[in-house]
Formats: structure tokens, sequence, C-alpha cells
């Protein structure tokens, strides 16, 4: 079954992940506030939309490629084995 961002916040939760109820909050010094605001702003965006913003993020310099590397370091723990291969296919398809 293809997962998604709305089937996370609906309380499925995603077969496979490490500690799935860790709270996320100070990952990488990201506040609460921080968090509610990118799940309204991104959660009805379909996945390729999503992944075009991270590539508008990138050519804006609002977001490096060390940050990106932060955070699929920090995130992978908590990822089953298909959301780290998407991940992963992310992180190749951006030419990192």
């Amino acid at each position: 079954m293809k997962r998604s961002l709305r089937d996370i916040m609906g309380n499925k939760e995603p077969e496979g992940t490490q500690n799935p109820n860790q709270p996320i909050q100070g990952i990488l010094g990201i506040s609460t506030e921080d968090i509610q605001s990118a799940l309204s702003q991104y959660s009805s965006m379909s996945e390729g939309q999503l992944v075009n913003e991270l590539l508008s993020m990138r050519s804006r310099g609002d977001i490096t490629d060390a940050q990106l590397y932060q955070f699929a370091n920090a995130v992978s723990p908590m990822l089953n084995d298909e959301m780290k291969q998407k991940l992963g296919q992310i992180l190749s398809m951006m030419g990192k």
C-alpha cells in the first residue's frame, strides 16, 4: 500500500517504523509551531508537488545540501524500508 503524509496524519501508523510516537520536537532545532505550520502548508500537496517545492527551495538557497542530509539522517531511523528507499530516490534525483 502506498503511504503518504495524509495517512500518517490520519493516525495510520506506518509499519516498521522505529518508535513512531517519538516527538519530533528538537530534531534539527525545529519548534512544534514550525512543524504545525509546515504540515498545514504541505499536507495537501502531491508527492510531485512536494519534490518540486524541495527543488525550488534548494535552488533559492532556502535549504542547503548539508541541511538535506542532516534531515535525512535524523528522520531515517523513524522510517520503514519503503520510506527510506523513497527518501534515497529523492536525494539521488537531486543529484546528491
